[in-house]
């Protein structure tokens, strides 16, 4: 730190600056800062010059080399007026000190903001054409899977008509399930990749969640004992503001997975009511539940419990996209289970508001 008159000549020092500049305090005094700051008299000058003409303060940072200082260090200047007890202008108050370190610390934070942003950019360009394999492949799958499910649904028929319910049609019904569960499969691997890259569109609606849920219940119950589906809805429920293909699926995903793992014959319920602005939806079965180490997994992608494994089914993505569809409704998606009790999936989605 110095004292610098309106000639640019120092008249006290400390030894903090005398240090940085190679000299005593003591020889700083009565020099020029020309002589002290070889380097960069003309920002030195700059700097002051624009001090007495605004009365603020300034600071400058510059990277020349110092009298006594290094090649390539940075350096920074702060000026600032000094006035007299009756206001008149005495000279300026410089602190010189060496920012060296902290100039190098910025370069390198900068280049490794420029090789993450470098890194970021060719993981987007892999992530697009991943996408992009994976769409061809469902694809070019779902072509010849069309013509197997045609093909064991005309078969069955025909048997049915022959009046054939034999081996011959267990096997043409076990291709047809086969298909169409592969099917499902490549509708979730096609979904993921969707929600993963943020190209899932909502088509948002006013949705009445009692009619839907039971129109759904229906045509589930059309393939399972209907007695087993039962749904809790208030009749004056506010609607919902959803997409409705998205939420027939979010559905159907929970609903599967309840008559799936729960036992021929025990109830699988479909709660609806309303908290807090918000549609709450819950599936409860009376299954065997799941253990307390899987549940915080159970939404993560490819994860399966060992119940799924023991089926043999699915590629652990049903409850990732379910959780995906949910939240990108802005709603929210959470378990309740007991091993031996059966469980409850729950989500929220926001109620359409009546200006909609």
């Amino acid at each position: 730190m110095a004292f610098v008159d309106d000639g640019f000549v120092i008249r006290a020092a400390n030894e903090s600056l005398a240090a940085q500049v190679g000299r005593a305090p003591e020889d700083l005094v009565g020099r020029t800062t020309a002589e002290v700051f070889p380097g960069w008299v003309q920002e030195a000058e700059q700097a002051c010059r624009r001090v007495r003409e605004s009365g603020e303060p300034y600071r400058v940072e510059a990277e020349p080399q110092a009298a006594g200082g290094q090649p390539g260090a940075a350096w920074e200047m702060c000026v600032a007026p000094v006035h007299s007890a009756g206001g008149s202008f005495l000279g300026y108050l410089v602190v010189h000190r060496d920012v060296t370190e902290r100039r190098q610390a910025e370069e390198q934070r900068d280049e490794l903001l420029a090789q993450l942003h470098e890194v970021g950019e060719r993981l987007a360009v892999a992530g697009t054409q991943a996408e992009e394999h994976v769409h061809a492949i469902c694809h070019d799958l779902r072509a010849p899977l069309t013509v197997v499910q045609g093909h064991a649904q005309l078969v069955l028929r025909a048997l049915e008509k022959a009046g054939l319910k034999g081996p011959e049609w267990r096997s043409a019904e076990a291709i047809l399930t086969s298909a169409r569960r592969m099917s499902a499969m490549i509708q979730n691997l096609a979904d993921s990749t969707r929600l993963e890259s943020g190209q899932l569109k909502l088509s948002r609606a006013q949705v009445d969640m009692r009619k839907l849920v039971l129109d759904l219940a229906a045509r589930l119950a059309a393939a399972t004992e209907p007695a087993r589906l039962r749904v809790d809805a208030p009749t004056n429920l506010p609607p919902a503001w959803a997409d409705p293909d998205c939420l027939e699926r979010i559905l159907t995903n929970l609903l599967g997975n309840a008559l799936k793992y729960s036992a021929p014959g025990t109830p699988v319920v479909v709660s609806l009511g309303v908290c807090e602005g918000e549609i709450v939806t819950s599936v409860s079965d009376e299954g065997p539940g799941i253990a307390p180490e899987e549940l915080p997994h159970l939404f993560e992608r490819y994860y399966r419990t060992r119940q799924a494994q023991e089926h043999g089914e699915g590629l652990g993505l049903g409850l990732y996209i379910t959780r995906g569809l949910v939240e990108a409704h802005g709603g929210r998606i959470w378990v309740e289970s007991q091993v031996g009790k059966g469980s409850t999936f729950s989500f929220t989605l926001p109620v359409a508001d009546e200006s909609r």
